[in-house]
């Protein structure tokens, strides 16, 4: 749901007449962010109270990446991490979730197994229908039990976009509310209900009355459903120890179209992106008797807030032994003079902080919507609001000299401030110290979301005896156990097909597959001119290299690099054995058929004798080479020792490279020095002229990627292959918890 969905935001439709309402008697948060711009990530922030890169909710599969929950993911949210109705136990707080949990679907992972007391919806999307032979459609959970299936048993129609989901979800909700309030027992209820996530649905009774058409029909029906809740609480003289709070966990998702996305109001783009319709979000908190009617706090607030904030409010003291980013905002919310004003926000695409905000300064350090590729095949994250340099189709970095805006003039965030004034240099020396102590200070959490496979997704959950619903994982997909690469973007056009070969044919129009294709030509005409010379020495080196060339374009063009990250170290360790091997025995063959001192004669045997060898002989051609091996048998070994490769999976595809070009750059150098000043031929001439050709762009290549390896240390070792989007209209998710004792008089939380 959108910043610009709510009336009081200025949607001209006027559909939330209830959240209005809610507004004119509670507070309204203009500046509340989410903590990621995509479902899953943002609802493990809610309930942690910390950025999704700490508490493990993204992955490392490629840089920047928006990664979520589908239902083949192995992983979900860590046992490491203490949630909000874990702590509210300690008060005696019975917590209810109704709707999208999105958290992780297998058995470990599921609410009832993370502090929750009662269950009642889904554990992913309601993406379908299925057919059932390869991928099965969503359970529905009553508390750890399926009562069904999307689909199935809960309809939704794809074609009329009819479904009582969320009558079912509220009747749900107002039932928790009045058990525990006759039970006289504090209570805590999320309520999340998904009805403007695509596909998009609402019950008959809503179908067709809004102006803006289906996802105008479900923001109707989640209105009221607010407005029943608030009802309830009147009704049952609760509503002065309840506190409410609405929100949602991104923005509007416009890549699905007007016909199944909300408005983000005046803001850039929209859901995946780190611009201000991404991450900006509607925010009411409501407690009669408590927060001022119709206040407007243009405090900067975090949906991580909420878990702090819950804390106070139930008189929990938070956990001190873990880092919390979300602040206490009872100051704001009961009109006390210590605010937080000067508090920033942090912008996470996946594993990267795209941009930080501080108080009316945004500025951007990476900048990017959604790839090339999606952006050619009609996908868009911010369709009709391209602004140059900024919604940019490729990774932009600007750490050097980030983009910076004034959210108060420009909130659209098309026109930076000039890098020149003094306006910028006096922001951009507030808000560094800020993000280099953030950085400083980051304990990045072991990452969830890396692994998918077919054979955990729901084909068989708790319960689904009972009801004769159980399936079998099909045989060819029982064991396909893959790096996530799952493209949420385009989930709905291809949820019916098997996992295919991804050819990337803008791969070689890049300034890396350019450099590829002109290895392999300078190599082969390399390879003609010595086979023509008959120099069978040289010969090795340049088929080989040839090959090992022609099979790194191939594993890039089909994304192999992307999907097979375990391989890597390995791969690494075995290419530099082959190389030292070639490299050494032309080396033997050249000392030995060259040169007659003592040193160069041993130098052809191992390395490090080789090396000491050769700089004793001052044979300066054969001691780098020799160096160089030694140099990198030694890294190996310290990246083994030190488990330095499980840390950086993802650096090591350009690692592989980068060793490579600077062993081939050097290798034939001096092959190309030698075949010019040795031979007299034509044939070796020519070889060697074309070996130093391949010199040059090997050493273009070894720069190329020199400048990647420098951002990947930059940013933790990090893989910056290029990232995939997401798609589907934003899931809203509610929250509300309930607390009613002799001596505390509150509390319950709606966040939507």
């Amino acid at each position: 749901m959108g910043w610009g969905d709510l009336g009081v935001f200025g949607q001209p439709s006027k559909e939330t007449p209830n959240l209005d309402a809610m507004a004119a008697q509670g507070m309204l948060f203009p500046n509340f962010y989410t903590a990621n711009p995509l479902c899953s990530p943002s609802r493990a922030a809610l309930l942690t109270g910390r950025l999704p890169v700490r508490n493990g909710f993204y992955t490392t599969n490629a840089h920047a990446r928006n990664a979520y929950t589908p239902q083949e993911i192995v992983g979900g949210i860590s046992k490491d991490e203490i949630l909000l109705p874990q702590m509210l136990k300690k008060k005696g707080y019975i917590s209810k979730i109704v709707g999208k949990w999105h958290l992780g679907h297998r058995p470990q992972y599921l609410p009832l197994e993370n502090g929750f007391d009662e269950w009642f919806g889904a554990p992913n999307c309601h993406f379908g229908p299925y057919n059932s032979s390869i991928r099965p459609n969503i359970p529905v959970y009553n508390n750890s039990e399926m009562v069904g299936r999307y689909y199935e048993e809960f309809k939704i129609d794809r074609s009329t976009g009819e479904s009582n989901l969320t009558q079912i979800y509220l009747l749900e909700g107002l039932e928790f509310i009045y058990r525990q309030t006759e039970a006289q027992q504090p209570f805590f209820l999320y309520w999340a209900a998904d009805a403007t996530h695509a596909p998009v649905y609402a019950s008959k009774g809503f179908l067709g009355k809004s102006q803006r058409g289906r996802y105008g029909d479900a923001v109707m029906e989640l209105d009221y459903s607010v407005g029943q809740i608030l009802s309830l609480l009147r009704k049952l003289g609760i509503e002065n120890n309840t506190f409410v709070f609405f929100t949602s966990d991104n923005g509007a998702a416009l890549m699905s179209g007007p016909n199944a996305s909300g408005s983000n109001g005046p803001f850039l783009c929209g859901k995946e992106t780190t611009f201000e319709g991404g991450m900006r979000e509607p925010a009411i908190a409501w407690w009669p008797g408590h927060i001022k009617e119709g206040t407007v706090s243009f405090q900067l607030a975090n949906v991580m807030d909420l878990f702090t904030t819950s804390l106070v409010l139930a008189g929990i003291s938070p956990p001190d032994n873990i880092t919390l980013d979300g602040l206490d905002l009872t100051p704001v919310l009961l009109n006390r003079p210590d605010t937080l004003q000067n508090r920033p926000i942090f912008y996470y695409r996946g594993n990267e902080l795209m941009a930080v905000r501080l108080g009316q300064y945004k500025a951007h350090y990476w900048t990017w919507s959604n790839s090339v590729e999606e952006f050619k095949s009609g996908i868009n994250f911010c369709p009709g609001q391209e602004v140059p340099g900024v919604t940019t189709h490729e990774q932009k970095e600007h750490t050097m000299q980030p983009i910076i805006f004034h959210m108060g003039r420009d909130p659209g965030e098309k026109f930076p401030i000039s890098v020149l004034s003094k306006e910028y240099q006096d922001v951009l020396s507030r808000i560094s110290p800020v993000v280099e102590q953030h950085k400083k200070t980051l304990v990045p959490g072991i990452p969830q979301l890396n692994m998918c496979d077919v054979a955990v997704m729901n084909w068989a959950p708790a319960g689904c005896e009972k009801l004769g619903k159980c399936l079998k994982v099909p045989k060819k997909q029982a064991e396909q156990a893959v790096f996530c690469n799952r493209n949420h973007a385009i989930m709905l056009a291809d949820d019916n097909k098997g996992l295919a070969m991804d050819v990337d044919a803008a791969f070689l129009k890049s300034k890396r597959g350019i450099l590829k294709v002109a290895e392999m030509v300078t190599l082969f005409v390399a390879f003609v001119c010595f086979s023509v010379a008959s120099t069978p020495q040289y010969i090795a080196a340049t088929v080989l290299e040839f090959l090992i060339t022609s099979f790194l374009v191939m594993l890039y063009m089909l994304r192999l690099n992307k999907r097979l990250t375990f391989f890597f170290w390995p791969l690494i360790d075995v290419f530099n054995s082959v190389f030292a091997a070639v490299y050494f025995i032309i080396l033997s063959l050249l000392a030995l058929s060259t040169y007659t001192v003592t040193g160069t004669l041993a130098g052809g045997a191992l390395s490090f004798v080789s090396f000491v060898c050769f700089a004793a002989s001052f044979a300066a051609a054969f001691v780098t080479v020799p160096l160089l091996e030694f140099l990198a048998a030694l890294f190996l070994l310290f990246a083994y020792s030190t488990k330095f490769n499980e840390r950086f999976k993802g650096f090591l595809w350009p690692l592989m490279d980068f060793m490579r070009c600077v062993t081939a750059s050097i290798i034939f150098f001096i092959i190309s020095i030698i075949a010019v000043s040795k031979y007299s031929d034509s044939p070796s001439k020519a070889a060697g002229v074309f070996g130093f050709i391949a010199t040059i762009v090997f050493a273009l290549d070894f720069y190329l990627i020199f400048n990647e390896l420098a951002g990947f240390l930059k940013q933790g070792g990090e893989s910056n292959d290029e990232p995939t989007g997401q798609q589907g209209n934003i899931s809203n998710e509610n929250l509300i918890y309930g607390h009613k004792n002799i001596s505390f008089h509150p509390i319950s939380v709606f966040k939507h």
